[in-house]
């Protein structure tokens, strides 16, 4: 069987953010302007939108509450700066399982300090369930096997995103854990960090659910040759650490065509909701870095005049002033 090609994100959002990063990275001051953005400005405001996103529904009736808020605010802002200056430095490809670990225990060091979850959960406003805590090791499997599969940067820095809150392999945190593991992906190839504004949350939230949703929609109706394949991986994820290469081989050929078999419309328009984030994000940094034609026109003709005042005909240029006459 071979593989097919596919696409997660939408081919003309790709090849806009594509032909976008071009001009952004062939202005000299790209560099410069980028990396003090993003290290400052860019991931606190990542940092804020991604812990409002989740504390939206924290209760505040009294001014006792409002003070707790705060201070949970606070302390999860706290945690996923450090956590992302971690993920930074730690971040090599292939994502791994101890690599997500780490992070998820460090977004919220105080509910995920045993890891992953040992305990059944539920997601709000949900229709399915998380994988119970036995599956997480597998699903896991599955997922960062479709991830190494995944070539565009984008793509796999969004399926990082889908697939992490998908499995919610921990106690609290997932949505913090998900879109910061994107973030540090996106944040490696050049890429903005997709800004979610909390007044956008219930798209978020509802595409997301969709998305999900749609995955366990698509596997309950598999049938005939496509179970046995889903099966198949299934069995090879739930024993990978003991598996032989050939296996591991097989399992990520596997995953990579389920992968393309099972993509849904509903997980295509969370990736392009994504993907338009961090097209907005390139185009805001392009507007910063290359200045509109009433601006360019502003300074040209400034420049003009101050080329007239600064000429006195009176005085010839330094270069002339050896001549003989």
């Amino acid at each position: 069987m071979i593989n097919r090609e596919f696409d997660l994100v939408s081919p003309n959002i790709k090849g806009y953010i594509r032909n976008r990063a071009k001009y952004l990275t062939c202005n000299p001051s790209y560099f410069i302007t980028h990396n003090s953005m993003t290290k400052n400005k860019l991931e606190e405001e990542a940092n804020r939108h991604s812990v409002s996103i989740e504390l939206v529904d924290f209760c505040t009736t009294d001014s006792e509450s409002k003070k707790l808020k705060i201070q949970e605010k606070k302390r999860c802002e706290t945690s996923l700066r450090e956590a992302r200056r971690w993920a930074l430095d730690n971040y090599s490809l292939p994502l791994s399982k101890d690599y997500i670990e780490l992070v998820g225990s460090m977004v919220d060091s105080v509910v995920n300090d045993a890891g992953f979850r040992k305990d059944k959960v539920r997601v709000t406003n949900s229709p399915y369930s998380p994988p119970s805590p036995e599956k997480i090791n597998r699903e896991l499997n599955i997922f960062l096997w479709e991830n190494e599969a995944i070539k565009d940067p984008l793509e796999k820095a969004i399926h990082a995103h889908l697939g992490i809150a998908r499995v919610h392999p921990f106690n609290d945190g997932n949505g913090r854990t998900s879109r910061l593991i994107q973030d540090t992906i996106l944040r490696e190839k050049g890429l903005p960090l997709p800004m979610i504004p909390l007044y956008e949350r219930p798209e978020y939230i509802q595409k997301i659910g969709d998305a999900i949703s749609s995955h366990y929609e698509r596997e309950a109706v598999i049938q005939g040759r496509t179970l046995n394949i889903l099966s198949d991986l299934r069995e090879l994820a739930t024993n990978a650490d003991n598996l032989p290469e050939g296996q591991i081989k097989r399992g990520k050929y596997l995953a990579r065509l389920m992968l393309s078999l099972k993509v849904t419309p509903e997980q295509n328009a969370f990736y392009d909701f994504i993907a338009l984030k961090v097209l907005n994000g390139l185009s805001e940094q392009l507007r910063d870095l290359y200045p509109s034609e009433k601006e360019m026109a502003k300074f040209l003709k400034m420049k003009k005049e101050n080329q007239k005042a600064s000429f006195n005909p009176s005085k010839p240029p330094a270069h002339f002033s050896g001549l003989k006459h």
